[in-house]
């Protein structure tokens, strides 16, 4: 395989991998949300609090897959919507703990899950694809050259 090649097989091994592990993180949090029930929101935030803190930072290496040239995402938009969302689990439920115990929370957790499920899903497909095109290129240029 040429070097562009390479790059392009791992790159694509690698979003595809970055992108079924988001999928199976937002698909555990999405389904313990549901599993709980809504007849106390409160428990939802002891129950996935510490959970989703860890899911929404791990989304930090969106920005950076941006700005590197991983994903044709501009930097400016991923960067916000990133940043709003940390904001919110970081900043905004921590320094308002009653936002917690609301049903606002369980909808917003629910909401953020089923578009990161749908949004990665579509991901998964196509970086499925990416991946096998890389790797068939790169058979194809080992063929030509032998």
């Amino acid at each position: 395989m040429d070097r562009a090649t390479t790059i392009a097989f791992y790159k694509a091994k690698y979003l595809l991998m970055y992108n079924v592990t988001s999928w199976c993180a937002w698909a555990y949090v999405t389904y313990m949300v549901a599993m709980s029930g809504t007849k106390e929101y409160a428990g939802n935030y002891k129950l996935i609090g510490d959970y989703l803190l860890l899911v929404q930072s791990c989304a930090i290496l969106e920005v950076f897959h941006a700005m590197f040239g991983l994903v044709r995402s501009p930097v400016a938009t991923t960067a916000m919507q990133v940043s709003s969302r940390l904001i919110m689990v970081w900043l905004v439920c921590d320094a308002f703990p009653m936002v917690t115990s609301s049903w606002a929370y369980t909808g917003m957790v629910v909401a953020w899950g089923i578009t990161e499920i749908k949004q990665r899903s579509k991901f998964i497909m196509s970086g499925a694809l990416d991946a096998k095109e890389a790797r068939e290129s790169g058979a194809v240029a080992e063929k030509k050259r032998n």
